[in-house]
């Protein structure tokens, strides 16, 4: 297991915010362990913030490569809308 991470901007008829998803669980089991972060401006790179966050359901494993919208019509989801430095 790679540990990957994706913050995706979740465009939601409730109010637009960030997803944070970091992949845990096992080879057999994957799932994403998923927090809603407030929708204030990400700063710029290289700075460091804290935020408060929700802890969501797991997520499907899918949602780290996923663009396009979210199914029951509950928005659209965009990893591209953040760029992070490769760590």
């Amino acid at each position: 297991m790679s540990n990957r991470f994706v913050i995706l901007l979740h465009e939601s008829p409730r109010g637009d915010h960030w997803d944070l998803m970091l992949e845990t669980g096992t080879l057999e089991n994957p799932r994403l362990t998923t927090w809603s972060l407030p929708p204030q401006q990400m700063p710029a790179q290289n700075i460091s913030f804290i935020c408060a966050g929700t802890q969501l359901p797991d997520h499907r494993i899918a949602y780290l490569d996923y663009e396009g919208p979210i199914s029951d019509h509950r928005g659209q989801s965009n990893p591209g809308a953040l760029h992070l430095p490769r760590l």
